[in-house]
C-alpha cells in the first residue's frame, strides 16, 4: 500500500515503560456497594460465567480467530462445577 503524496509523513515513538500489557495479571473487583446501594444481584453465577467465555474461546478457535489464551485454563473449571459460588 501506498501513501498519497499530499498526506504528510507521520513518526511515531512509542515509550515501553507507558504501555499497558496485554494481559493483566490480576483482576479483583468488589459488587458489595452495587449490592448494598442499589439492590443489585448477579443474575449469573461465577461457574456460569466462565463456562460462556470457555464456550466462546473455544467456537473462536474452530472458526480460525483466536482467542484468549488464558482461558483455556478455564476449561477444566466447567467439568468441576460448584453450584454454592
Amino acid at each position: 500500500m501506498t501513501r498519497p503524496d499530499d498526506l504528510p509523513l507521520v513518526s511515531v515513538v512509542v515509550d515501553p515503560a507507558l504501555r499497558r500489557p496485554a494481559e493483566v495479571e490480576l483482576l479483583q473487583g468488589d459488587s458489595s456497594k452495587a449490592r448494598t446501594a442499589l439492590g443489585w444481584k448477579p443474575t449469573i453465577s461465577f461457574h456460569d460465567l466462565i463456562e460462556m467465555m470457555v464456550k466462546a474461546d473455544l467456537e473462536r478457535y474452530r472458526v480460525g480467530v483466536g482467542a484468549n489464551p488464558g482461558s483455556a485454563i478455564l476449561a477444566t473449571c466447567t467439568e468441576d462445577r460448584d453450584d454454592r459460588l
